[in-house]
């Protein structure tokens, strides 16, 4: 006789993976951009999921996003390799997807000179060698990354894994 399979519930999935979304977004841009906003005596005008607009500008404020993303990836990752169930499964996802942003948002911005390692790169020049040393920076952190997530996810089963992430990212993209 075979081991049964393990039958996972959808809605949970989605819902845990709407709630690690959530936690990044929330990193991101509230405990982020909004943080430093106020921290540095300014005042949010506008606050939204994918913007905020403060009565200040600079890289501090514009930073703080991704950097508050790479403390919750990290901090998610410590909790999760303690975690069981579906807490880990929140706390895997949550790694992923600050983790993600942050080497992501690191490659792109530092292509592209835009967004919110742009201006600090504008700064200090931008120097091409500079800006694709820091692409290949966010490539290894990525790669980090990937690693670490895999193992949060790896009790879970390969094709567990594959199921329960695949719904899980679907739902948060």
């Amino acid at each position: 006789m075979g081991v049964r399979a393990e039958r996972d519930d959808l809605p949970t999935i989605v819902a845990v993976g709407l709630l690690a979304y959530a936690a990044a977004d929330i990193a991101h841009h509230v405990l982020g951009h909004r943080g430093a906003c106020l921290t540095l005596g300014g005042h949010v005008r506008s606050l939204s999921s994918v913007y905020v607009d403060c009565s200040l500008r600079g890289a501090v404020i514009d930073l703080a996003g991704p950097f508050a993303n790479l403390v919750a990836g990290l901090l998610a990752a410590v909790l999760g390799f303690r975690a069981r169930g579906c807490a880990r499964l929140f706390f895997a996802l949550a790694t992923e997807f600050n983790l993600f942003w942050f080497a992501g948002q690191l490659i792109y911005d530092a292509v592209t000179v835009k967004d919110d390692f742009g201006l600090p790169l504008m700064m200090l020049g931008s120097a091409p060698l500079a800006r694709y040393a820091l692409a290949a920076v966010g490539l290894g952190l990525y790669r980090i990354a990937m690693r670490a997530v895999a193992r949060l996810l790896a009790p879970f089963g390969a094709a567990r894994t594959r199921r329960m992430a695949l719904v899980a990212r679907l739902t948060a993209g």
